[in-house]
């Protein structure tokens, strides 16, 4: 494996300095770097979404869950991508959020290391 230092030493001597800017039409700019920041004055999504695919479950519908004996959740609704849950959910049952889903709360998610064995 390359060393850190290294990779950045190769980095480097492969870069090649930008002299001057120009103002092309955005169809010609491939392989083209921004003189500066391009910031959208919108939010796009305007929501939060969901970084990965997941799943969202109570603690308590894990209540006594282990690897010896795991609880079997059925999926109650699935969740695409730009779409908000279409209603709330009920004990035993969990959603299948898919990567840019709508995300409601601040609870954890797959992906932050939440498990139900």
């Amino acid at each position: 494996m390359l060393a850190t230092a290294d990779a950045l030493g190769q980095l480097l001597a492969a870069a090649r300095r930008v002299d001057g800017t120009e103002r092309i039409d955005t169809l010609d700019a491939l392989g083209r770097v921004l003189a500066a920041d391009v910031v959208s004055p919108l939010d796009i999504p305007p929501m939060h979404t969901s970084s990965m695919d997941g799943y969202a479950v109570r603690a308590a519908d894990l209540a006594g869950a282990s690897e010896g004996a795991p609880i079997a959740l059925k999926v109650s609704q699935r969740i695409p991508a730009g779409a908000r849950r279409a209603r709330s959910r009920h004990g035993g049952a969990h959603l299948h959020r898919c990567d840019g889903a709508a995300r409601h709360g601040h609870g954890r998610h797959a992906g932050d290391g939440a498990r139900g064995r």
